[in-house]
Order: C-alpha cells, then sequence, then structure tokens
C-alpha cells in the first residue's frame, strides 16, 4: 500500500472535524488550497501524512493513525502501557 492510499483510507477512517483539521494545517502550513493539499497528499508519490503535519496536531495524527488501522494506540507511561484515550479534535 502507498503513502497515498494509506492517507486516503486514514482520512476515510475519521471524524470530519478531525480530517479538516489535518488539511487545514497543511494548507496553513504550506500556503495552499485545501484542493491543492488534497492532490499533493493523495498523489501516487506523496509522502507519510504525518511528513506534511506540524505543531501538536503531528502528535495527535501519530497516535490516531494505528487506531485508524484496526489496532489499539499505544502510550508508553512509566513502566506501564495503557491505551490511548481521545476525543476528537474540535469535538
Amino acid at each position: 500500500m502507498t503513502d497515498a492510499q494509506r492517507t486516503a483510507q486514514f482520512l476515510a477512517s475519521i471524524d470530519l472535524a478531525t480530517a479538516e483539521a489535518i488539511l487545514d494545517n497543511i494548507a496553513v502550513h504550506y500556503g495552499i488550497s485545501i484542493a491543492d493539499v488534497m492532490d499533493e497528499i493523495c498523489d501516487p508519490d506523496a509522502e507519510c501524512l504525518l511528513d506534511y503535519l506540524t505543531g501538536p496536531l503531528r502528535d495527535i495524527v501519530h497516535a490516531l493513525m494505528p487506531e485508524a488501522a484496526g489496532q489499539t494506540p499505544i502510550r508508553q507511561t512509566g513502566s506501564t502501557v495503557a491505551p490511548v484515550v481521545h476525543t476528537p479534535i474540535g469535538g
């Protein structure tokens, strides 16, 4: 599976507010439109979605990505490992 396919699958699996926040983050960072962001991140030669993101949103998306793939995201806290619990961005 290509990075573009993983990105499309991920965006389709998350809530609309979070997807919009991701696209907005990239658009603002690169000074381009949302349509241009979609063209870029879904291009067959696109990089991993995380490579386009900046700021705290990058860490949030990183934590959400395993969950979108049907895996439970894990957070290591000291000597224990706990599932990550999250709420949608803006929700």
